[in-house]
């Protein structure tokens, strides 16, 4: 075996070992691994990647109906004033 093929071997075991570092469903038993699915999917219906949209837009309906009230009471001041 020649040094590039040693290295090349060395370099690969060192890839894999670095990409299987975490711990995964293999050392947990059947019932918390499909929990932790459960809680997964749980998070991905609360949060989307339209949430941060979705919250501006209500945030926005909520800024139109205070203005909204403003104008209202606005409208009704300047009515009693003209009279």
């Amino acid at each position: 075996m020649s040094v590039r093929t040693s290295l090349l071997l060395i370099a690969s075991v060192f890839a894999l070992a670095a990409c299987g570092g975490g711990t995964g469903t293999a050392g947990k038993s059947a019932p918390s691994a499909r929990a932790a699915a459960q809680d997964r999917q749980q998070d991905k219906k609360d949060t989307s990647v339209f949430t941060p949209l979705t919250s501006t837009i209500d945030r926005a309906k909520s800024v139109q109906a205070t203005v909204d009230q403003q104008a209202a009471k606005q409208r009704k001041l300047v009515e009693e004033e003209s009279r």
